[in-house]
C-alpha cells in the first residue's frame, strides 16, 4: 500500500470519528442555550476546563497509542496486552488526580474574571459534574487508542458513533428532566456526556477483547513502562494545557472588556471544534503510521508518511474555512440570538477560520512527533509561543479591543505551526541517520 493510501486508510475513519465527537459540545450548547444567556455563559466558561481535562486524560493514551503501534509494526501482537494493563492502571491514577481537583473547582471560575451571580453557580455545578464523570473519559481513551495503535478504526467509527447517539438523546433528558430522569440543568449535559463515554469504553474493551484477541495479564503493572508511557504523552498533553490555560488568561483580557465577549469566543470555538475534531484525527492517523513504521526499522518511510499525512490534512481543512466564513452568522444564529455574543462570535469565525490550514498542519506535525516518540518539541514550542499570547493580547487590547485579540491568536497559531514543521524536519532526519548508522555497524 502507497504512502498516501495508507494515510487515507487510517485518516478517512479518524476523519469521521472527529466529526462525530464535534457533536458533544454542539449538542451540549443547542440543548444549555435554550435555557437562556445565563446558563449559556456558564457553559461556555468552562470550555477550557473542558480541553485540559480531555488532555489529562489523553497523557496515558497517547503513550499507549504509541506503544501498541510500535508492537504492531514490529509484529509482536503478543506484547500489545501489557501495554493495555499498564495503560489502565494508569487510567486509575488519572482519575485519582482528577478527582482531587474538585476542591479546587472555584478557583478556575475565578480566574476567568467571574465571581459569583448565577453564572458561578451554574458553572461550577457542570464543572464538578464533569470531574466526577470523567471516569468514562479516562477508561474509553485508553481503549480506543490501543485500536487506533492496531490502524484498525472503523471498528471505533461505529462505537463513536453510538456514543455520539447516547449524547444526544440523554442531554435533554437529564437537562430538562424528562420521564424518569431528573432535571439537572447545566450540570445534565456533562451527565449525558460522562454516560456515553461510560458506554463507549465497555464497547471499546469488548472489541480488543473478543475481535482482536488482546489478552490483558491480571498482574501489576510495569512500572518502568508505564513511566514510559506517561513520558510520551505528558509532553503533548501538557503542551495542550498550557494552550488551554493561556487562553482562561485571554478570557479573563475579553472579560474586562465586554463579558459578552468570552461567551462570543466559546460560542466561536464549538464551531471550530468541528474543524480541530478533524485534525484530531488527522493527528491519531499520523502518529499511528509513522509510529508502525518506526517500529518496523523504518525511518525513511515514517519520514514519508508524516509529510504526506500534513499535505493532507492541510489540504482537508480548506473546506471547512470557506464554508464557515461564508455562512458564520447563520451558525451563529442556532445557538444564540443574542445580538452582542453573535456579533463578537462571528467576528472571532471571520479572523480564526482562514488560518484552519494551519490548525491542521500542526496537528498532522504533533502525531508524527508521537509516532517517533520524540514529543518534547512541542511542549518547548507551546510553551514559548503560547505563553507569548498574554502580553501580546494584553498589550493590544486597550487599543484595539477585543480585535486585538483575536489578531493575537492568529498571529501566535502561524508561528507555532511553521516552527514544529520545521523541527519535525529535523527529527525526521536525525531518525534516517542513526537508522543508516546501526546498519552500517551491523554490515
Amino acid at each position: 500500500m502507497s504512502t498516501p493510501a495508507a494515510v487515507w486508510y487510517v485518516g478517512w475513519p479518524t476523519t469521521v470519528i472527529g466529526l462525530m465527537r464535534s457533536f458533544f459540545p454542539l449538542t451540549d450548547t443547542f440543548w444549555v442555550g435554550k435555557l437562556g444567556i445565563v446558563e449559556l455563559n456558564a457553559l461556555c466558561s468552562n470550555a477550557f476546563a473542558g480541553w485540559m481535562l480531555y488532555l489529562l486524560c489523553s497523557v496515558v493514551a497517547c503513550g499507549v497509542q504509541n506503544r501498541v503501534s510500535m508492537k504492531v509494526g514490529a509484529e509482536k501482537y503478543d506484547d500489545v496486552g501489557p501495554v493495555l494493563r499498564d495503560g489502565l492502571y494508569g487510567a486509575v491514577l488519572t482519575y485519582a488526580f482528577l478527582a482531587c481537583l474538585l476542591p479546587f473547582t472555584a478557583v478556575y471560575t475565578s480566574t476567568l474574571g467571574i465571581q459569583s451571580g448565577g453564572t458561578f453557580a451554574i458553572g461550577q455545578s457542570h464543572l464538578r459534574a464533569s470531574l466526577i464523570g470523567s471516569v468514562g473519559l479516562c477508561f474509553s481513551n485508553i481503549l480506543e487508542a490501543t485500536l487506533r495503535g492496531f490502524g484498525s478504526m472503523k471498528p471505533a467509527l461505529w462505537v463513536t458513533a453510538f456514543m455520539v447517539l447516547c449524547n444526544m438523546v440523554l442531554d435533554p433528558l437529564l437537562i430538562y428532566g424528562m420521564g424518569p430522569f431528573p432535571q439537572l440543568g447545566v450540570a445534565g449535559a456533562a451527565v449525558g456526556t460522562s454516560l456515553s463515554n461510560c458506554i463507549g469504553a465497555v464497547m471499546f474493551y469488548r472489541m480488543l477483547i473478543k475481535d482482536f484477541k488482546v489478552k490483558i495479564p491480571i498482574t501489576r503493572p510495569d512500572v518502568k513502562m508505564l513511566k514510559d508511557i506517561v513520558a510520551i504523552g505528558a509532553p503533548i498533553a501538557v503542551a495542550g494545557i498550557v494552550f488551554a490555560l493561556v487562553y482562561v488568561g485571554l478570557g479573563r483580557i475579553l472579560t474586562s472588556l465586554d463579558p459578552m465577549s468570552l461567551t462570543a469566543m466559546g460560542l466561536g470555538q464549538q464551531f471550530e471544534n468541528i474543524p480541530y475534531t478533524v485534525t484530531e484525527a488527522f493527528r491519531i492517523g499520523t502518529s499511528t503510521i509513522v509510529g508502525q513504521w518506526v517500529g518496523a526499522r523504518n525511518a525513511t518511510r515514517a519520514r514519508d508518511a508524516g509529510w504526506s499525512a500534513i499535505r493532507i490534512a492541510s489540504a482537508a481543512l480548506i473546506p471547512f474555512g470557506v464554508v464557515f466564513i461564508a455562512f458564520a452568522p447563520q451558525f451563529v444564529g442556532l445557538l444564540t440570538q443574542n445580538p452582542a455574543v453573535a456579533a463578537h462570535a462571528v467576528q472571532y469565525m471571520y479572523w480564526n477560520f482562514p488560518i484552519v490550514s494551519f490548525m491542521a498542519l500542526e496537528c498532522a506535525a504533533e502525531g508524527a512527533f508521537t509516532g517517533t516518540g520524540v514529543t518534547y518539541p512541542v511542549l518547548v514550542i507551546a510553551i514559548l509561543l503560547n505563553f507569548s499570547r498574554l502580553p501580546i493580547a494584553a498589550a493590544l487590547a486597550p487599543i484595539y479591543g477585543v480585535s486585538g485579540v483575536w489578531f493575537t491568536i492568529v498571529f501566535t497559531q502561524v508561528i507555532k505551526s511553521c516552527l514544529k514543521t520545521i523541527w519535525l524536519r529535523k527529527v525526521f532526519n536525525d531518525l534516517i541517520k542513526e537508522e543508516r548508522g546501526a546498519g552500517a555497524a551491523t554490515a
